[in-house]
C-alpha cells in the first residue's frame, strides 16, 4: 500500500515518470544523429574539398583571362605585370616558368603538371603544419604547343576555417532550436497522456475510499481516438457496472431479509401458540403451519444461495454451440415422459399439461451459443411456469423463431394471461401472482429473475406479452443471438 501510494506521488510531480520517459527517448535520438554528424560525417573535408575546386576554378579563369590579354611573345613578363590587378584578394599569385624553381615539393609537382598542360588543384601543408591550397594552370601562347608559364594560386586556410565556424555555428543554432521544440513537444505529448492518466488514477482512489458512500464519476474522453479514450470509455463502463453491481447486492440484500422476515414472523408466531397450548386439535392444525413455513424457508434459502452464484457459475462454465430444436426437444421429451408416467396417479396427472414443440418454422437447423444447463434452467423455470398457470387438458407451446442474427424461443400457456401494469414487473425478485390461494409460499418468486439474469449475460433478452386474441394466455420470448456457421 505504502509503494503504491508512494509511486502515485512521484507521478503527480511536473517531472512525471512518463515524461521522463519521452524525453529520454527522445534527447537520446538527438544525441545518436548529432555524433552522427560531428563524427561520420565529414564538413570540414567537404569544405576543403570545395574550397580546392573553387580555387582550381579561379586559377584557370584567370589563366584564360592572362592570355587573352597579353601578346605570345610578351606572355610571362606581361601576365606577371598584370597578375597583381587581376589575382584574387585572398590568395597568393606568381608566375612560373620551367626556370624558376619552386618553394616546396608540393609546389614543384603542381608546376610540372601545368608546365606539361595540365590544371591542378592540392591541398598541402606549410611549416607550421596548416593546411595550405594550391592550384596551377598552363600559361600557353596562342601558335604555341608547350606552356611558356605556369599560373599559381596559394590560399591559406582561414577562410577555411571561417567558413567552418559559420557552419558549426549555424549547426548549433540550428540544433539547439530543434532540442527546444523537441523538449516542448515532449511536455506538450507527455502531459496530454499523464495528465488525463493521473485524473483516471486519481478518480480510481477516490472510487476505492468512498464506494459506499457516493457515486464518482470517472472523467470522460471518449472524444479523444487513441488509448487513453479506450482507457476512459473502459474505466466509465467497469465503473458503472460495478455501482449497478452494488445496488443490486444492496438490493438483493433487502430483498432477501424482507422475504426471510415473513415466514420467520408466521414461524415464530406459530411455535409460540403451539408451546402455550395444550389443546391437541390446535397443535394438530399448527402443525401443518410450522412446516408450511419451514418449507418454504427453505426454498427461499435455496433460490437465494443460486441466484447469489450465478454469475460466479457462469464465469466458470465454457459457451457451447447448440442446435435449438435438439436442445429445446430434449427438454420438451422430458416432459412427455413425465405426463406419460403420471397417466396411472391423478394426483400428479392433476398438476401435469402436455408439451409440444412446434418446430415449423425452423426450416433449417438454427444455432446458438451458450451454456447449455443454464439455458435449459431458462426453459425449464418458463415451461414451469407455463403449467402452474394453464387449466387441465391445456397445452402448453414451446416455439422456434429464427432470424438472420438472433433465434427467438417462444413458450406460450393457456392461461388467464399477464395483467399489463405486470408484465415487466413480474420479472422482479421475490414477485408472486398466482390464481391458486394454496400455492402460496411454494414459489420463491425468483425464477424468473433468474431466468432473465442467464439470458442477459447469454446477451440476450427475455421479455413477456399476452397472446393475441382470440387466444388467451402469457407468451415469454427468449431472443438470443445466432450462432454463425463458418
Amino acid at each position: 500500500m505504502k509503494t503504491d501510494r508512494r509511486h502515485r506521488q512521484r507521478g503527480r510531480g511536473l517531472m512525471s515518470g512518463l515524461l521522463r520517459q519521452i524525453l529520454l527517448y527522445n534527447l537520446l535520438g538527438m544525441g545518436l544523429l548529432l555524433i552522427g554528424f560531428l563524427y561520420f560525417g565529414s564538413p570540414r573535408e567537404d569544405l576543403a574539398r570545395a574550397h580546392a575546386d573553387s580555387l582550381k576554378a579561379q586559377t584557370i579563369i584567370l589563366a584564360a583571362a592572362l592570355e587573352e590579354a597579353c601578346p605570345p611573345s610578351e606572355l610571362p613578363a606581361c601576365a606577371a605585370a598584370r597578375l597583381p590587378r587581376l589575382a584574387p584578394p585572398d590568395a597568393q599569385a606568381r608566375i612560373h616558368t620551367a626556370a624558376n624553381a619552386a618553394d616546396t615539393p608540393a609546389l614543384q609537382r603542381a608546376l610540372q603538371r601545368a608546365l606539361a598542360g595540365t590544371a591542378t588543384g592540392t591541398t598541402t601543408n606549410n611549416n607550421a603544419g596548416e593546411p595550405i591550397f594550391l592550384a596551377a594552370a598552363p600559361l600557353r601562347a596562342a601558335a604555341a604547343k608547350t606552356p611558356a608559364a605556369a599560373l599559381i594560386l596559394t590560399a591559406g586556410s582561414e577562410k577555411l576555417a571561417a567558413l567552418f565556424q559559420a557552419e558549426r555555428q549555424t549547426f548549433a543554432g540550428i540544433f539547439l532550436f530543434i532540442l527546444a521544440v523537441t523538449c516542448l513537444l515532449c511536455i506538450a505529448l507527455a502531459f496530454s497522456i499523464a495528465r488525463p492518466i493521473r485524473l483516471l488514477a486519481d478518480t480510481a482512489d477516490h472510487i476505492r475510499a468512498g464506494i459506499a458512500n457516493r457515486r464518482i464519476e470517472v472523467p470522460d474522453f471518449s472524444n479523444r481516438e487513441d488509448e487513453v479514450g479506450s482507457l476512459s470509455v473502459a474505466m466509465r463502463e467497469m465503473t458503472r457496472a460495478l455501482y449497478d453491481q452494488i445496488d443490486a447486492v444492496a438490493g438483493f440484500g433487502a430483498d432477501v431479509a424482507h422475504e426471510l422476515k415473513n415466514p420467520l414472523t408466521s414461524l415464530r408466531s406459530a411455535l409460540e401458540t403451539f408451546m402455550s397450548t395444550d389443546d391437541p386439535e390446535s397443535r394438530a392444525q399448527l402443525k401443518p403451519i410450522i412446516f408450511d413455513d419451514i418449507e418454504r424457508i427453505n426454498r427461499l434459502i435455496t433460490d437465494i444461495s443460486s441466484a447469489s452464484r450465478l454469475d460466479s457459475d457462469m464465469a466458470q462454465e465454457e459457451l457451447q454451440r447448440l442446435n435449438t430444436r435438439d436442445f429445446l426437444a430434449a427438454i420438451v421429451s422430458i416432459y412427455n415422459r413425465m405426463e406419460q408416467e403420471a397417466q396411472d396417479d391423478p394426483e400428479k396427472k392433476a398438476v401435469m399439461r402436455h408439451v409440444r414443440l412446434d418446430d415449423s418454422a425452423a426450416a433449417q437447423p438454427a444455432f446458438i451459443s451458450g451454456i447449455e444447463q443454464r439455458l435449459g434452467q431458462v426453459v425449464r423455470n418458463l415451461i414451469d411456469n407455463a403449467i402452474s398457470f394453464s387449466p387441465q387438458d391445456a397445452e402448453v407451446r414451446v416455439s422456434i423463431h429464427p432470424g438472420e442474427q438472433r433465434v427467438d424461443i417462444h413458450v406460450e400457456d393457456a392461461g388467464p394471461g399477464i395483467p399489463q401494469d405486470a408484465l415487466e414487473r413480474i420479472f422482479s425478485r421475490f414477485y408472486t401472482d398466482r390464481p391458486d390461494p394454496n400455492a402460496f409460499g411454494q414459489h420463491s418468486g425468483l425464477g424468473l429473475a433468474i431466468s432473465r439474469q442467464i439470458v442477459e449475460t447469454h446477451k440476450g433478452t427475455l421479455h413477456a406479452e399476452n397472446r393475441p386474441p382470440p387466444h388467451t394466455g402469457a407468451r415469454f420470448i427468449v431472443s438470443l443471438p445466432r450462432y454463425a456457421v463458418i
